[in-house]
């Protein structure tokens, strides 16, 4: 079977005998750029996967580093008329080591109040 991809409705497929079948397309890519200097960044978390993958550029070598952090996400509901959020808990963190030396999990409970979380410690060899 022949599959086409379209980010619309196609009636002329339609009538021409194809079928049409949703799926749902991932569209969480988040982008940090130029974060030279900073003790800290921020990034959200996907809900519907049980591991977000990081990639760190750097602009002194030539390797990248990847961390992946595998966790288990929850729905909360603080109060029923605020509505529900999406909390995290952390399983595991695994890294490259280009210019990483090691990575920990300081905090499992990932939710709103901006807690620390992940630690990085860097070999010193990368901007």
């Amino acid at each position: 079977y022949l599959t086409i991809t379209s980010e619309v409705q196609r009636n002329d497929l339609l009538t021409s005998g194809y079928t049409e079948t949703i799926v749902q397309s991932r569209r969480d890519t988040i982008l940090a750029n130029k974060c030279y200097g900073r003790s800290s960044i921020k990034i959200p978390m996907s809900f519907s996967n049980e591991a977000d993958t990081l990639i760190f550029h750097y602009s002194s070598i030539s390797r990248n580093d990847t961390i992946i952090v595998k966790h288990k996400s929850f729905t909360f509901v603080d109060l029923p008329e605020c509505g529900s959020y999406q909390f995290h808990e952390l399983n595991n963190v695994t890294s490259t080591d280009a210019a990483i030396n090691h990575i920990e999990i300081y905090n499992p409970k990932v939710n709103y109040d901006g807690n620390e979380n992940i630690k990085i410690y860097f070999n010193g060899i990368a901007e």
